[in-house]
């Protein structure tokens, strides 16, 4: 079976046809994880993690695949996530993450330095400023993952939440991807923006480690 799988990507490659979701799938399939993609399982909810030591709270809108309508087999998989995330004890900082999936053989974005990351809500465009990359194209079970993060605003967030219709550009290096929202898409962005309009609770005093 293994044999048969590795058969059927190099096949796909050949062809110029890459099925990354199906790849994917029958790679996880194939090691015994049982895991499926997050345009299989129901809307997850903003997950929080709370630092045992300082008492600060992470929040993460993680899995928000962008699926590309009308297309059952697409070349690559895009994911628009979110977080705030505590940079110091007092100061929080708001994030949209990119990540990028294909398989080996169609190789990486290369998502480069700089506006690289448009998200256009009911006609307004935001171009948001990143560090790209930085050349790391980790690779599991034959599927390439590139991931890049962009510093924004609370009322970016507003923005992509509250809009009826987003279309989110990324550029590569020699390449546009451009992806549309759909509903489960918005709902994610509606349940992050609801835990992050407050203020985070304030950190705790660290906790001193004994040894």
């Amino acid at each position: 079976m293994i044999a048969s799988a590795r058969l059927r990507v190099k096949v796909a490659a050949q062809t110029g046809f890459l099925d990354v979701k199906n790849h994917l799938k029958n790679t996880l399939w194939l090691l015994g994880a049982g895991a499926m993609l997050a345009g299989c399982v129901q809307t997850p909810d903003v997950t929080s993690y709370v630092d045992p030591l300082t008492n600060q709270r992470t929040e993460l809108l993680s899995e928000n695949e962008l699926v590309l309508k009308g297309v059952e087999h697409p070349r690559e998989i895009i994911w628009l996530n979110a977080s705030r995330t505590p940079v110091s004890r007092a100061k929080y900082n708001l994030y949209l993450e990119v990540k990028y999936g294909a398989a080996k053989e169609v190789g990486p974005l290369e998502i480069y330095p700089g506006a690289s990351l448009t998200v256009i809500a009911d006609g307004k465009e935001l171009k948001f400023k990143g560090l790209g990359s930085m050349g790391e194209y980790p690779v599991k079970g034959g599927i390439l993952y590139e991931n890049a993060r962009y510093e924004v605003q609370l009322a970016d967030i507003e923005t992509i939440a509250n809009a009826k219709k987003v279309t989110v550009l990324l550029r590569g290096k020699n390449l546009l991807i451009e992806r549309e929202f759909g509903p489960e898409n918005f709902e994610r962005f509606k349940q992050f923006l609801a835990r992050v309009s407050s203020p985070p609770p304030p950190a705790g005093t660290p906790t001193a480690k004994t040894f």
